[in-house]
């Protein structure tokens, strides 16, 4: 697969999603976020919309356009 161009980064695991029990880790979807890997969990399987993944919105209530039924809940042993 070819890299992305322009310094394109994937964004790191947002700190609450670290902690939640649904989140998955990245995946890369052709065409998608110019190819990066971007994370993705059960409550958005096709990869966290962008104010998630970058950490400028926080998923602990529903989120509009769906999510789901799922929303932020700690892995057990986790700590938050």
């Amino acid at each position: 697969m070819t890299p992305p161009t322009g310094g394109a980064q994937a964004p790191p695991i947002p700190a609450l999603c670290a902690t939640c029990e649904y989140f998955k880790g990245h995946q890369r979807r052709t065409g998608r976020h110019g190819g990066l890997p971007w994370p993705y969990c059960s409550a958005f399987p096709t990869g966290m919309p962008e104010a998630i993944a970058r950490g400028t919105a926080e998923h602990r209530k529903p989120w509009p356009g769906g999510d789901n039924g799922l929303q932020y809940t700690q892995r057990a042993g986790s700590g938050d």
